[in-house]
């Protein structure tokens, strides 16, 4: 039998932590978390699969702490982390040689970058307008412990970043989380091609 506990790879909360730290709420952060928590995330290795509260108790603390301009720079900062980290780079291997860096194939790799990163947390469908630059995505099948505003507001910051690697600068975002008690997470995605 499979196990389906959700569950988050130690390199993404370490990533966030470690981003949580040069920002100005990190204290206050880090001290919202129980310190076995804290010792069980320092002592996994990156690749190590954690319990899916562990990831959902880091954002929540850095967006109380903080608000969504802290979660979306520490967001952002985790992410280059990653980018640059193991399973990274073995991602962006494999993307790199199958694509062209756009907007459109960015965002069409979110479900493959999640599977990696996490497991039994639902889908991800990325469904990518053809006429305009435009994307809607729905992340379902969200268990009740990553049902919060925080962990959305997360994954939101996650498109930002992906599109600004892709040389997108102008970016408009909006979620829709009142199916988020389903387990169903919505975000439209606009943005602005290059010249």
């Amino acid at each position: 039998m499979t196990d389906r506990t959700p569950r988050i790879r130690a390199g993404l909360v370490q990533a966030v932590l470690s981003a949580a730290r040069s920002q100005a709420c990190g204290p206050a952060a880090l001290a919202r978390l129980d310190p076995s928590t804290l010792t069980q995330v320092e002592s996994s290795g990156s690749r190590e699969w954690l319990p899916a509260s562990v990831y959902a108790d880091a954002v929540e603390a850095i967006y109380v702490a903080g608000g969504h301009e802290a979660l979306d720079a520490c967001i952002r900062e985790a992410s280059a982390g990653i980018h640059a980290g193991p399973v990274g780079r073995a991602i962006w291997r494999g993307f790199t040689a199958l694509f062209t860096i756009k907007p459109e194939t960015m965002l069409a790799a979110f479900p493959r970058a999640l599977r990696r990163l996490m497991r039994g947390v639902g889908r991800l469908r990325v469904d990518i307008e053809d006429d305009e630059p435009r994307a809607t995505t729905r992340w379902s099948g969200v268990p009740t412990v990553l049902q919060r505003e925080s962990v959305a507001l997360a994954h939101r910051s996650g498109y930002t970043y992906a599109l600004g690697f892709a040389g997108v600068h102008e970016v408009e975002l909006t979620h829709d989380l009142s199916r988020a008690h389903e387990g169903v997470f919505t975000f439209e995605i606009r943005w602005r091609p290059r010249s």
